[in-house]
């Protein structure tokens, strides 16, 4: 059963950082990836919903205002005002991709903020071999240099074709539409 999301919004340092809020427990926080919003994580918020209160969200400079600062630390800060405007002093955090740098940025600057955390495919690049990270590095750097010289759409195909496992079935039209206006943020700023 498909339930409405309670919906709210986090004022902090900045920025307004748009919520959905579901179920009833302990304090479940889904930090998505570049280009996620919180629409992302919504079929798994509903099957989490019956154990956690489950908060998904946009990302500072998804989904709303590009302006702001992007760091993951500011991003860290985000999370924890977040948790905070819930009504709790710590939740379970899980991320993924970006949303996982973000979780291990928390973990090691705000520890006390977090129950548990699940990281998922971090994109820890440093932590790598010195021979793999430069690999990466270099990736990332053509990536940027081709989204800045001819746009994000032409940097896309390339930087996808690296993704493992990416679904083949397309997102809901409106999660979609959303995630195509982040694109650029994520291809020029983060």
């Amino acid at each position: 059963m498909t339930t409405a999301p309670t919906k709210k919004t986090v004022i902090t340092e900045g920025a307004q950082i748009y919520c959905e809020l579901r179920g009833n427990g302990p304090l479940l926080l889904l930090i998505t990836g570049a280009m996620g919003d919180a629409g992302f994580y919504s079929p798994t918020a509903e099957l989490l919903a019956a154990r956690f209160t489950v908060v998904c969200y946009d990302r500072r400079c998804s989904s709303g205002d590009r302006t702001s600062n992007m760091r993951v630390g500011q991003q860290a800060r985000d999370v924890t005002s977040i948790i905070k405007a819930m009504g709790t002093d710590k939740a379970f955090v899980f991320g993924s991709s970006g949303g996982g740098i973000i979780g291990l940025k928390l973990a090691a600057a705000m520890p006390e903020m977090i129950d548990f955390l699940i990281v998922h495919e971090a994109p820890v690049t440093e932590l790598l071999p010195e021979t793999g990270a430069e690999k990466w590095r270099s990736f990332h750097h053509d990536i940027f240099v081709k989204s800045q010289l001819d746009g994000w759409m032409s940097a896309l195909p390339e930087f996808m074709a690296s993704l493992i496992n990416v679904p083949d079935t397309p997102y809901p039209s409106n999660l979609n539409e959303r995630i195509s206006g982040n694109m650029d943020c994520y291809f020029n700023i983060e």
